[in-house]
């Protein structure tokens, strides 16, 4: 692939005054801001749920915004990434719900390692703007098993996943 066009540029980072005071509210749940990185090509923010801190969650909620040098379908991206995760060995495993050209909807399960907790995540992708090919969208929803019972685990996994296969359902071309 080639270098991202210079008009792919994203504003400069916001001021760290938006962490922990920008909030998200979303199915009753009010998620905080605590952190936010931009680069030319990456754009990422990570919520929390309110009370909780990036070192100590329960629930994450990550949106990317990513521009590519060319087009590229979501699922042909997804599979890009399931077969470079399996090459590293160890890696997150992806199990695929939902996919399409503009809308891809899969699952991840990340295992443990010395910075981050377990992981059990939906991730939702898509082109959101057609006029926009090269540019995806990505939000993640993920628990930690290690702070929330089974059961809470399942309830949350199963809602989100029913709100995420909805937009997909509504995006898929």
């Amino acid at each position: 692939m080639n270098a991202p066009s210079p008009d792919a540029a994203l504003p400069p980072p916001p001021s760290t005054s938006r962490l922990e005071t920008e909030t998200l509210q979303l199915y009753g749940q009010t998620f905080v801001l605590t952190g936010s990185i931009h680069s030319d090509v990456v754009h990422t923010e990570e919520y929390v749920l309110q009370g909780e801190s990036a070192d100590n969650w329960s629930q994450l909620l990550t949106y990317q915004r990513v521009r590519l040098p060319e087009p590229f379908p979501t699922d042909e991206y997804v599979m890009l990434l399931k077969r470079c995760l399996e090459q590293r060995g160890g890696a997150p495993r992806i199990r695929i719900v939902q996919q399409g050209k503009t809308a891809s909807l899969f699952g991840i399960h990340y295992l443990a390692t010395d910075r981050t907790p377990e992981q059990v995540a939906l991730a939702l992708l898509t082109i959101a703007d057609p006029q926009r090919p090269n540019e995806l969208h990505l939000v993640q929803y993920a628990v930690n098993p290690a702070r929330l019972s089974l059961e809470e685990m399942e309830l949350q996994i199963k809602r989100w996943q029913g709100r995420l296969q909805s937009q997909a359902a509504s995006l898929v071309r």
